[in-house]
């Protein structure tokens, strides 16, 4: 935010210069963080940085650190994971371990209590839950993913499959979510229903360790690391469209000493669009 780091830490966080490294302003009592990240966002003309810890959610102010509002919620702090959520006026949180899924109104300072919505729809753990074009998806610790308006809170589908350490993005107006057992799935980002567009189990690129690090897409790969840091990488295109591959026509090749130059021929496999080329070189051997 602007020249300062800004961490969990205590009830309201901890800021940080982040040219000399000093303490700008911190958090003074003993209260538990919560494992979220803090969030900056602007809410009613307020630049705030929305931080969990102790038994609330609280916005700072991220000049002078003072409390502008906050939440008070059932549950420790130790079960407050996932990031929260802002649009407009509206922020949303949930807890790990309970059935809390809650909408607040962000109408003034001090305890708000001013409830948008609550539908208990999702449980996030390790992972968090995405805004999308008006709509949250997300995968609760049942492993269930589920599609939930933010007008009302009302679950427009849900879908098994996954795990509860599921973790996802959008892209593209596509899901890419992976689970902590290694499912690489690919869905489409609409509330009318869950439609699938890829799957696959990838425990062969990432040795089987635990996928449950948030993926990251960047000029057409897909970077997924894992618990242990491996990474694998996937480059990725349009759903029914793809690059392909390329091989050679055959795995081996004869050619007579003076016949002339050889001809190697390179294949095309598992897609065609797009314009490609082949990179190669050559070295000499010995008979």
């Amino acid at each position: 935010e602007d020249n300062l780091v800004i961490v969990t830490s205590g009830g309201r966080g901890k800021a940080i210069d982040k040219t000399t490294h000093a303490v700008v302003w911190g958090d003074d009592d003993n209260s538990a963080p919560a494992c979220s990240s803090p969030i900056a966002a602007t809410i009613n003309g307020q630049r705030t940085v929305i931080v969990g810890g102790g038994s609330k959610v609280s916005g700072i102010d991220p000049v002078t650190g003072s409390i502008i509002w906050w939440v008070n919620w059932n549950g420790g702090s130790e079960t407050f994971c996932s990031d929260p959520i802002v649009w407009s006026s509206n922020m949303w949180y949930t807890a790990a371990f309970s059935a809390m899924s809650r909408a607040v109104v962000v109408n003034g300072s001090g305890a708000l209590s001013t409830t948008a919505w609550a539908n208990g729809a999702v449980m996030n753990q390790a992972n968090c839950t995405v805004l999308y074009n008006g709509n949250m998806y997300g995968v609760d610790n049942s492993g269930i993913m589920k599609c939930w308006s933010t007008t009302n809170g009302t679950v427009r589908w849900t879908q098994g499959g996954f795990d509860g350490n599921t973790s996802m993005m959008i892209a593209d107006s596509q899901i890419v979510a992976v689970t902590e057992g290694n499912l690489l799935v690919i869905a489409q980002a609409t509330p009318a229903a869950y439609t699938e567009v890829y799957r696959s189990n990838i425990s062969s690129y990432v040795n089987s360790e635990y996928t449950d690090v948030t993926p990251t897409l960047a000029n057409g790969r897909l970077y997924i690391k894992t618990r242990q840091g491996s990474v694998a990488v996937f480059t990725v295109g349009a759903p029914g469209s793809t690059t392909g591959a390329f091989q050679f026509a055959s795995s081996t090749l004869g050619v007579a000493e003076n016949a002339g130059p050889a001809v190697i021929t390179v294949a095309r496999a598992n897609g065609s669009s797009g314009t490609v080329s082949v990179a190669y070189s050559t070295a000499n051997g010995s008979a």
